[in-house]
C-alpha cells in the first residue's frame, strides 16, 4: 500500500516533514511485518499510522496547508520517529527480554495508540475547520453584498 505526495501544491516548509513521514511510515510497516513478539500490536499500530498518513498525502488543496496544520504535521513526524524506534525494539531485543517486559510494552502500545488517536483528531479538525474559512469566499460574499447594496440605493 503506497501513497504519493504531489510536490506542486505543498509549500517548501512542509516537504521535508512529509518526506520524513513517508520514510518513517515505510520503516514502521517493514519492521512491523518482521517482528515475532507483539506482532499483532505492531501491525495494528502500523496500519493505523498508514491510514492517517494517507490523509496528509492526499491531494489536499494548498489553501488547507495553514500554519496550524504544518505544526501538527511536524509534531506528527516526531511522534512517528518515537513509534519507529519503539517497534524496532522488537527486532533488536532478545526474545526473552521482550516477553519478560510484555506488560510494560502493552502500556506503551496503549499510550502510542492514544497519542495517535489525538493526532488523528487534530489533523482532521485542522483540515475541516480551515476549510470553513476561505478568504476567497469571504471576498466574493463582500462583493456580492456591495452590488446588492448599490442596487438598493439606486432604486431608492
Amino acid at each position: 500500500m503506497g501513497f504519493k505526495i504531489k510536490m506542486s501544491f505543498i509549500p517548501d516548509a512542509v516537504i521535508f516533514s512529509l518526506e520524513s513521514i513517508k520514510a518513517l511510515v515505510q520503516s514502521i510497516r517493514k519492521t512491523a511485518s518482521r517482528v515475532k513478539v507483539n506482532r499483532h500490536q505492531c501491525k495494528t499500530l502500523s496500519d493505523r499510522i498508514t491510514r492517517i498518513t494517507g490523509l496528509l498525502c492526499a491531494d489536499t488543496p494548498k489553501n488547507q496547508l495553514h500554519s496550524a496544520l504544518i505544526a501538527i504535521i511536524q509534531d506528527f513526524s516526531l511522534f512517528l520517529t518515537k513509534c519507529d524506534i519503539f517497534v524496532k525494539k522488537f527486532e533488536n531485543d532478545g526474545w526473552f527480554f521482550r516477553i519478560k517486559n510484555n506488560c510494560n510494552y502493552h502500556r506503551e502500545f496503549k499510550r502510542l495508540n492514544e497519542e495517535l488517536c489525538h493526532f488523528s483528531q487534530d489533523l482532521q479538525l485542522s483540515i475541516q475547520l480551515h476549510g470553513l474559512f476561505v478568504p476567497a469566499q469571504d471576498e466574493l460574499d463582500a462583493q456580492r453584498d456591495s452590488k446588492e447594496i448599490e442596487q438598493i440605493i439606486t432604486r431608492v
